[in-house]
């Protein structure tokens, strides 16, 4: 990404524009997006997505695009690139078409947006109700863990589209958006289901593919099967399997 101020001999020239090398592939695609976000960030006129046969963007070895943010020699423009305020716009505009072009969820680092910034609370729960110790992680940086009765708070966020990673045991992780508000509380209810592995309890020490055993039965160590069966079920199978291996092999003989 090169990024620019522009620059003409007659001072009403004016507006925002990128260039690519070529009208098609990534780095005109990377070009589209870095135009739109810029547009909405600062509201100049749309000089549009253009080629051009620069050495920045015709020699290098990845996917390019120029950015003329603005014209230093209009009035108007130049209030725009002497702003420190509206020069962060335009950074996080250009972070913004980073992230939409590699599918990243959108958040600003640290905060950014001059602390403009909201609440996220709800519950997190599977089948069964409340989870207790999931793991809420939010795209920007924080990070709770949910009490006996599931609920969370998550101040200081980002205004925006934040993604949050949601984890606990014996659950399933599932990664979720939440739209932020500066100012605001956003409310969310996280359902996480349960991992096949039984994590959600109700789990016995039968072997897989038996039925539970009962409370009063007593499970032998080792093999899986219930004492008192003859020879033992699982070890009466093997010795047929030895067995039959035997005579397979006597007769071959």
């Amino acid at each position: 990404m090169s990024i620019h101020s522009n620059a003409f001999g007659d001072t009403s020239a004016n507006g925002t524009e990128t260039f690519s090398y070529t009208g098609t592939g990534e780095g005109a695609a990377l070009r589209n997006l870095v135009q739109d976000e810029m547009i909405k960030a600062w509201g100049l006129t749309n000089r549009g997505n253009k080629t051009a046969n620069f050495a920045v963007l015709r020699e290098t070895s990845m996917p390019a695009e120029l950015h003329e943010l603005a014209f230093i020699t209009n009035a108007t423009d130049a209030q725009k690139l002497a702003s420190e305020a509206e020069r962060q716009k335009a950074a996080e505009a250009h972070l913004k078409a980073i992230q939409r072009h590699f599918d990243i969820p959108p958040y600003i680092p640290g905060g950014g947006g001059g602390g403009e910034t909201g609440r996220i609370a709800g519950l997190v729960r599977d089948d069964l109700g409340p989870v207790e110790g999931a793991t809420i992680s939010v795209d920007s940086g924080q990070s709770v863990v949910t009490p006996a009765d599931g609920t969370f708070e998550i101040t200081d966020v980002p205004a925006g589209t934040r993604g949050l990673t949601v984890g606990a045991p014996g659950h399933e992780e599932t990664v979720v958006q939440v739209e932020v508000n500066a100012g605001d509380q956003s409310d969310t209810e996280i359902l996480l289901d349960r991992s096949a592995d039984g994590g959600g309890g109700g789990g016995s020490d039968a072997g897989i593919g038996e039925e539970p055993a009962a409370e009063d039965d007593d499970i032998s160590a080792g093999c899986g099967c219930r004492a008192g069966s003859p020879g033992g079920g699982a070890a009466s199978l093997w010795l047929v399997a030895l067995a039959l291996v035997l005579v397979g092999r006597r007769r071959r003989s």
